[in-house]
C-alpha cells in the first residue's frame, strides 16, 4: 500500500508519518514532498525518517505523476499552499485513475468562524447543577467574569452546537475564504470514477510540542505572565494533531459515505480555562493579563484564540449502513443537546463532586470545571471517549485538560526541555551560594536553600511547629534581655549572662528536626517550577545521613510525613545522626534572612545563634504536632491539585548533577575575615563561627588519607554509589570566575543536549556585542558628560575671574580719581586765592576793550595791576626784568 502525504516534514506531515507506517496488517510504502523549514523563532525541524521517497515539487505535473500511484493522498491546508493545491486538482479532474484512491484534506474548524449561530443563555444558578451534552459548558467560572446586570442572574452566551450536517452553513472569515473554495473544489471531485475524496474539518491542532499555543506553553514553562485575551470565556474546538492522524486513518479503513467530517475532542473548553490549565500544571506563576481584543493582533494565531464554535465529532461508520447508523446516531446527539439541558442534573452533580477537591483554588476549580474540561458521564460510559460503538478512540479524545500531563510530558520532549538537578557541596566560605546563584541564573533554575524555603514558607503564613515557634519566642526573649543587659552596668551584665546560661542550648536556638526540614525540601521540590525547569540544592543535604534519609526515603515511600508525626521510624532514620544533631538541624530566628546577602556562603541559615555542638537532640514525634505543617504531607505543589499518579509521572529528586567546591582552608578563612562590618553574623560567618563549621564539615564529610582503613562515608561516596557523577571545583586566589562558570556549563551539558529556552551561542554572542556596545555608549555618554561638565565649570570659572577683574579695575580707577581729586585741592585753593581774581578782571578787560594782540594785553594788565593783588614787589621787578631780557634777546635774534 502506498500513502502520499503533502509536505511531510511540518508539524501536521511528520505526525501522519509515524501514523500510517502501517494501516490495518498492511505496511506501507510513503511518498512525499517536503517544503522548506519554518523560518519562525519558535518553528521545530520535522523528521521524516519513515518516507520511503521524497517527490521532488519540480516541475508540478511530477507530483500528479505521484498520485496516480498511490492508495491513500493527504493533504492538509495548514502547510500547503493553496494555487499549488489548486493546480493539483485540475490536473486530477482529468486524469483516468488505474486503481481505487482514497483523497483526504485536513482542512480547519476555522472555515466556520463567521457562521451565524444561536447562543443558549446560561445563568449562575443553572448552571451549578446542569450540565449539556457533549461537554456543553457550565458557566460556574465565566460567570464570576459577567459583571451582573441589575435585577437579573449573571450570564454566558453558549454558541450551538455544530455536525457534518451544518456544513453547507460554514461562512469562513475573509483569511480562510479560499480554505472553503478548496473544500468544495474537494468534494467534487467525488464525481469521478475510482476517486473517493473526504474533507476533515479539524479542531484547533495541540500537542507533539505544540504549535498554535506555543506561547502559551512557553510562558508557563518559564513561569511567566499568560494573557488571556478579552474575558476568554469563547469555546475553542480542539484535537490532538495525533489523534487527528489517528482520525483520518480510521477513515481510510471504513469508509463512510458522509463525505464532510469534523474531527473534534469530546471535551468544550474555553480560550481561559485552556490557558489556565496550562498555567496551573506547568507554571509556578500564576498572573493571568487580560488583553483587550484591540491590542490582540500583536499575538500570533490572535483570530484562532478568538474563535467561539462548538462541534459535535463525526462518527465514523462502515459503508452506506454504518453510516446510515451513524447519520441516525448523529441526529440523536443534536437531539440530545437539547434534551440534555434538563435531563442531565444528576451526572453533572456527579462530576461536580469528582471535581470537588478543585473547589478550593478559584484557579484550580477554573482549570477542573464540569464542562470546560470533560464531557458528561453518561456519555463517557456509552462511547469510551470518541468511540462510536466500534472501539475507535483516537489519541487524547477525552479532551485537553484531563491529558495535560501527557501534553507536559510531550512539549518538553519535542521542545528538548530537561528538567536540571544540581546539588553544590563545599566547606564554609568557598562560595556554594554564589556560584549557585550563577548557575541559576543561567540556566533559569529555582534556588533551594535552606534559608530562601524558610522565608518563602513565612511569606506563604505557613504554620511551624509548636517545638520550633516556641524556641523562637525563648531565643527572642534572650536577645531583647542582652539588649537591656548592654545599657545596665557591669553588675547587670553579669547577672544576665549567668540567667543566659542557667536557660541552657536548647532555649537560645530555634531549630527544625529533619524530618520536617526534609518536609520543607520535598514540598519546594515537587513545585511546578523545580519540576519542569529544575533546582540547585544549596548544601543540603550536607551529610551521608541526611542524603540517605532524603533521597532513599523518597525512592521507597513518595510523600514525606515529616511535617505531620514522624514518628519512630523517622527518629530511627537519623538515629546514627542524633550525636551531632545541633548541627544538622537549622538554627533560625526572625532576622535570619539578613544573611540572605551573604554570597560568599550560605551553607546553614545564618543569622542565628548557636548551640553547643556536642548537645544531643533526636527527632521526636511529640516535637512535630502541628495545626498546618509547611511540608505537610497533603500539601500539594502550586497548582498541581488536579494531578494524579496515573496522570503524572514521579519527579525524581536524585541530583544528576553534584558539585563540590573546594579551596584552602586559609583562603576560604580570608574570605570571611575580609567580609564587610555589616554582612558579619555572630556565629555564623565570623570567625569563631567558621572555626566551628569548618570543623563540622571536615568531621562529616572528609576522611584522614593518612588511615588506611578509614570507612567514614562523605556525602560525595552516597553519589558515587548511585553512579552519579561528581565535579570536583578547586578554587584558588587565581582562579577566575568565568573559568569556573564555564567548567560547571560543560559538566552539566555533558551528556544530552537540551534547549531550555536558553539563548544559543550566536545570540549570546550578539547579546554580548550588544552590551559591550552598550556599555561603550554608555561610557561615551559618561565621558561627555563629564567633558560637558568640566567646560561648564571652567566658562563658569573664567566668567567669575572676568567679574572679579572687573570689579578690581572699577576700584583701581575709583582709587586713582579720588588721588587725583585729593591732590587738586590745595592747588585749587591757591589757584582761587591768587590768580582767579586778576585773571577774572583781565579777562573782563580783554573784553571790554578787544584788542588785536588780547595775549600780550592781559600780560600788560597783568603786570600793571598785580601790586593791586597782594603781590610782591620784588617778585614783580623780578618778573619785569625777565620780561625786558626776554625782549632784548628776540631783538638779537632778529
Amino acid at each position: 500500500m502506498r500513502v502520499f502525504i503533502h509536505n511531510v516534514n511540518t508539524y501536521t506531515g511528520s505526525c501522519l508519518c509515524e501514523t500510517l507506517g502501517e494501516v490495518g496488517s498492511e505496511q506501507t510504502e510513503i511518498y512525499g514532498t517536503v517544503v522548506e523549514p519554518s523560518k519562525r523563532k519558535n518553528g521545530l525541524k520535522y523528521g521524516y525518517g519513515r518516507v520511503t521517497k521524497v517527490v521532488s515539487k519540480i516541475p508540478k505535473d511530477n507530483i500528479v505523476k505521484q498520485l496516480l500511484r498511490c492508495d491513500l493522498i493527504i493533504f492538509t491546508l495548514h502547510n500547503t499552499d493553496v494555487e499549488e493545491l489548486e493546480y493539483i486538482i485540475r490536473k486530477l479532474k482529468y486524469e483516468r485513475l488505474k486503481r481505487d484512491t482514497t483523497l483526504v484534506l485536513i482542512s480547519s474548524i476555522m472555515t466556520w468562524n463567521k457562521t451565524k449561530r444561536r447562543f443558549s443563555h446560561q445563568g449562575g444558578a443553572a448552571n451549578s447543577a446542569t450540565g449539556e451534552a457533549k461537554g456543553q459548558t457550565n458557566s460556574t467560572e465565566e460567570e464570576e467574569e459577567e459583571p451582573p446586570s441589575s435585577g437579573t442572574t449573571k450570564h454566558i452566551n453558549v454558541p450551538e452546537v455544530f455536525t457534518e450536517k451544518d456544513y453547507m452553513k460554514r461562512i469562513p472569515s475573509r483569511q480562510y475564504e479560499q480554505h472553503k473554495s478548496i473544500e468544495t473544489l474537494i468534494l467534487s471531485l467525488n464525481s469521478r470514477d475510482k476517486l473517493n475524496t473526504y474533507v476533515v474539518a479539524s479542531g484547533i491542532l495541540y500537542g507533539n510540542g505544540e504549535s498554535v499555543f506555543f506561547p502559551i506553553f512557553k510562558n508557563a514553562w518559564l513561569s511567566l505572565d499568560s494573557q488571556i485575551i478579552d474575558r476568554g470565556n469563547n469555546f475553542i474546538p480542539l484535537i490532538h494533531v495525533r489523534g487527528l492522524c489517528q482520525f483520518v486513518k480510521e477513515l481510510y479503513m471504513r469508509q463512510p459515505e458522509r463525505k464532510y467530517l469534523i474531527a473534534v475532542d469530546n471535551e468544550h473548553i474555553t480560550q481561559k480555562t485552556l490557558v489556565k490549565t496550562v498555567g496551573n500544571f506547568v507554571s509556578g506563576n500564576n498572573t493571568y493579563v487580560s488583553v483587550s481584543p484591540h491590542d490582540s493582533f500583536l499575538f500570533d494565531d490572535a483570530e484562532v484564540m478568538c474563535v467561539n464554535l462548538r462541534f459535535a465529532c463525526s462518527q465514523l461508520g462502515g459503508g452506506g449502513q454504518a453510516d446510515q447508523k451513524g447519520g441516525d446516531g448523529q441526529k440523536g446527539e443534536a437531539d440530545q443537546a437539547d434534551e440534555d439541558d434538563q435531563s442531565e442534573e444528576g451526572d453533572q452533580a456527579d462530576e461536580d463532586d469528582e471535581d470537588g477537591e478543585d473547589a478550593d483554588d478559584p484557579d484550580a476549580a477554573d482549570a477542573a470545571n464540569l464542562d470546560d474540561h470533560a464531557p458528561p458521564k453518561k456519555k463517557r460510559a456509552n462511547q469510551g471517549g470518541h468511540s462510536d460503538g466500534r472501539g475507535f478512540t483516537f489519541h487524547c479524545c477525552e479532551g485537553f485538560t484531563k491529558n495535560i500531563g501527557t501534553l507536559a510530558r510531550e512539549f518538553c520532549q519535542y521542545r528538548s526541555l530537561k528538567q536540571l538537578r544540581v546539588l553544590i557541596l563545599g566547606q564554609p566560605g568557598v562560595g556554594k551560594t554564589f556560584i549557585a546563584k550563577k548557575i541559576c541564573q543561567h540556566y533559569n533554575l529555582t534556588l533551594c536553600s535552606i534559608s530562601s524555603i524558610l522565608e518563602e514558607c513565612k511569606q506563604r503564613g505557613d504554620d511551624f511547629p509548636e517545638y520550633y515557634k516556641q524556641g523562637l519566642s525563648e531565643l527572642n526573649d534572650e536577645q531583647e534581655k542582652k539588649k537591656k543587659n548592654v545599657k545596665g552596668n557591669a553588675m547587670g551584665k553579669a547577672k544576665g549572662n549567668a540567667v543566659g546560661t542557667a536557660l541552657g542550648p536548647a532555649s537560645r536556638t530555634a531549630k527544625l528536626t529533619l524530618p520536617d526540614l526534609t518536609a520543607l525540601f520535598y514540598q519546594k521540590l515537587q513545585s511546578n517550577e523545580c519540576k519542569f525547569r529544575g533546582f540547585v540544592l544549596d548544601f543540603f543535604p550536607r551529610n551521608y545521613d541526611e542524603a540517605e534519609y532524603f533521597f532513599e526515603r523518597h525512592a521507597g515511600g513518595g510523600a514525606p510525613e515529616g511535617s505531620g508525626e514522624p514518628g519512630e521510624a523517622e527518629a530511627e532514620a537519623v538515629k546514627g545522626d542524633e550525636a551531632d544533631e545541633a548541627d544538622e538541624v537549622v538554627e533560625a530566628d526572625e532576622s535570619n534572612e539578613a544573611d540572605e546577602a551573604d554570597e560568599s556562603d550560605e551553607d546553614e541559615l545564618p543569622g542565628t545563634p548557636r548551640s553547643d555542638p556536642d548537645q544531643e537532640a533526636t527527632p521526636q514525634a511529640g516535637n512535630t504536632a502541628s495545626k498546618k505543617q509547611p511540608g505537610s504531607a497533603g500539601a500539594t505543589p502550586n497548582g498541581d491539585s488536579n494531578e494524579t499518579p496515573e496522570e503524572a509521572d514521579k519527579v525524581s529528586l536524585l541530583p544528576e548533577f553534584v558539585i563540590v567546591l573546594k579551596s584552602p582552608e586559609e583562603l576560604c578563612r580570608s574570605r570571611m575575615m575580609n567580609l564587610a562590618e555589616e554582612e558579619i553574623i555572630k556565629g555564623h560567618n565570623d570567625e569563631s563561627g567558621f572555626e566551628r563549621r569548618h570543623k563540622k564539615y571536615i568531621k562529616e564529610n572528609c576522611r584522614n588519607d593518612y588511615f588506611e582503613f578509614d570507612q567514614k562515608k562523605s556525602i560525595e561516596d552516597f553519589f558515587l554509589e548511585r553512579e552519579v557523577d561528581v565535579l570536583h571545583v578547586h578554587i584558588n586566589e587565581d582562579s577566575s570566575l568565568e573559568d569556573i562558570l564555564t567548567n560547571i556549563h560543560i559538566y552539566i551539558e555533558k551528556n544530552v543536549k537540551f534547549d531550555n529556552f536558553l539563548p544559543s551561542s550566536e545570540e549570546m554572542l550578539k547579546d554580548k556585542l550588544q552590551q559591550q556596545e552598550k556599555e561603550l555608549s554608555l561610557e561615551k555618554e559618561k565621558l561627555a558628560t563629564k567633558e560637558r561638565q568640566l567646560i561648564g565649570e571652567e566658562t563658569i570659572q573664567n566668567d567669575e575671574l572676568i567679574k572679579a577683574e572687573k570689579k578690581r579695575q572699577e576700584l583701581l580707577l575709583q582709587h586713582q580719581q579720588q588721588y587725583f581729586h585729593n591732590q587738586s585741592i590745595p592747588l585749587r585753593f591757591y589757584l582761587i586765592k591768587n590768580i582767579l581774581p586778576i585773571l577774572t578782571d583781565a579777562l573782563i578787560h580783554i573784553c571790554r576793550t578787544k584788542p588785536k594782540n588780547p595775549c600780550l594785553h592781559i600780560a600788560q594788565y597783568l603786570l600793571e595791576n598785580a601790586h593791586k593783588y597782594n603781590v610782591e614787589e620784588a617778585a614783580l621787578d623780578a618778573l619785569r626784568s625777565g620780561e625786558s631780557a626776554a625782549e632784548g634777546a628776540a631783538t638779537h635774534r632778529g
